[in-house]
């Protein structure tokens, strides 16, 4: 179940910020995990996450449709259809991940991928690694068949840095689960444009699940906002 449970995480996009498709992320930015092959992800959520510009995400949501799959293992990748410029033209866009190190006892997963690539949006670049903070843990557990009655939870942080067409910028977050039901998130991406996060995703069942956030912009209440998310996460 925590594996599933890891993929409901679902990445978004903060006003003026970058479209992150994958569900193998956070709430802004992208982990270092990938889907497993032949595994979905499709997405419903508001582009527009404004709570105090005009218009708000009431008077023009902008609906985000976003697809991710497992190609194969370590690589994952994904079409969406989202506005270039909003709140008019859709267009498709493309992204890719790329698992280039697994996590360890004491080695953190890494990972590299782009983004939004497509006519007429900014490409994106980025790397980043993730740890399981009880790792040991956690693995050590998976021996001990007859000693579960408390089960344990995975606990991580992530770092990176990613390059969104314009500047490079910092990326930090962290994750952790509560219970089958329930994983709260966190993460922040530099400059200001951007915002830090809070927020989690509540798992209905395997295969459908909602992600909430707040945002608070890091130039001030301008880029507050609020994130909804449907995620249906199925393998075929």
């Amino acid at each position: 179940m925590r594996h599933e449970l890891a993929l409901v995480i679902a990445i978004v996009c903060v006003s003026r910020s970058s479209v992150w498709a994958s569900p193998t992320g956070l709430v802004q930015i992208p982990t270092a995990q990938t889907l497993a092959p032949r595994q979905v992800n499709l997405s419903l959520q508001n582009g527009n996450t404004a709570v105090a510009e005009q218009p708000t995400l009431v008077q023009e949501p902008l609906p985000l449709v976003q697809s991710q799959s497992g190609i194969v293992p370590d690589i994952e990748g994904g079409v969406d259809v989202v506005p270039s410029k909003p709140p008019g033209e859709y267009r498709p866009e493309a992204n890719l991940k790329w698992r280039i190190v697994d996590e360890g006892e004491w080695q953190p997963a890494g990972a590299i991928g782009a983004a939004q690539l497509g006519v007429g949006f900014a490409q994106s670049y980025y790397a980043v690694l993730s740890k399981t903070l009880n790792y040991t843990s956690i693995e050590y557990q998976k021996f001990r068949a007859h000693h579960r009655n408390i089960k344990l939870r995975g606990f991580r942080i992530h770092a990176g840095i990613e390059y969104d067409g314009y500047a490079p910028r910092a990326l930090l977050g962290t994750d952790l689960e509560v219970s089958d039901l329930l994983v709260l998130s966190s993460d922040w991406i530099s400059g200001g444009p951007y915002a830090v996060s809070l927020g989690g995703s509540i798992v209905f069942d395997q295969n459908n699940s909602l992600t909430v956030a707040g945002l608070h912009g890091n130039a001030g209440s301008a880029h507050d906002g609020l994130f909804l998310q449907y995620n249906l996460t199925f393998s075929w």
